[in-house]
């Protein structure tokens, strides 16, 4: 609404040429966008300016820039941190958009969920802490699929089967018979034969292939990589009868 808001105040002081430069893609594409979404009217209000202003004069030119925050452009940047330091306080009358509502509700459930996964007992005890690519605890949310997405665009059904199972722990190895199948094979084969665990066979079977040194907590690039090394680990055995098509 800022952006459509500029826009019409520009085109009103009469230049003749508009540049723009917005670290939105979206926000680009809705300035020039008639058509209904969320916001709509704040994009007429800009199409009409910017229709009646060509109309008068056919010289006129609009350009718009996309310009990744990342990259902090430096007056870009400045307008961008002085726009966000803005606070404009709700007033009888003012219209809150749906989807700055939706993204507020989202936002404080995200922060309570956060909350729940940090305490032990909720998250569960064998969870495997995982780290992103910045090397922070992975966090759940919402959006983009949530962060263990990456998981379920494994190379296969049993590639993301087996990846889960090592996350959550729940996964055919020496200490999960332990507790939930007593009587099978709970030790590993490696000398001096201890108690298969998860960390057992992530860091120091040797039977396990592994690229570098395995130590937690790990990245879910890393434990994808381990189970494609691997393809016994974290896996159950076919059963008796079994044979492959």
């Amino acid at each position: 609404m800022v952006l459509e808001m500029s826009v019409a105040t520009a085109l009103a002081a009469g230049c003749s040429s508009l540049v723009c430069f917005m670290y939105s893609m979206v926000a680009m594409a809705n300035l020039v966008d008639p058509s209904p979404h969320l916001g709509q009217g704040s994009s007429l209000v800009a199409c009409a300016a910017l229709q009646k202003w060509f109309t008068e004069d056919h010289q006129c030119t609009l350009h718009l820039w996309h310009v990744p925050s990342k990259e902090e452009w430096k007056i870009h940047h400045e307008a961008h941190e002085v726009a966000k330091a803005t606070k404009i306080p709700l007033r009888p009358g003012c219209r809150v958009l749906f989807d700055f509502a939706w993204a507020a509700k989202e936002m404080a459930y995200q922060k309570e969920w956060h909350k729940d996964f940090s305490n032990p007992a909720r998250q569960g005890k064998s969870f495997l802490e995982l780290v992103g690519f910045n090397g922070r605890p992975l966090k759940p949310m919402t959006s983009k699929g949530g962060v263990w997405s990456l998981f379920l665009a494994a190379s296969s059904n049993s590639m993301t089967a087996r990846t889960c199972r090592a996350t959550v722990g729940h996964a055919p190895m020496g200490k999960y018979c332990l507790h939930f199948h007593p009587g099978e094979l709970t030790h590993c084969w490696c000398p001096p034969r201890p108690l298969q665990t998860r960390d057992h066979i992530l860091c120091i079977c040797p039977r396990a292939l592994c690229k570098g040194d395995q130590e937690p907590p790990f990245s879910q690039i890393e434990v994808l990589k381990f189970c494609k090394l691997n393809d016994w680990v974290f896996d159950f055995p076919p059963p008796e009868g079994w044979e492959p098509d």
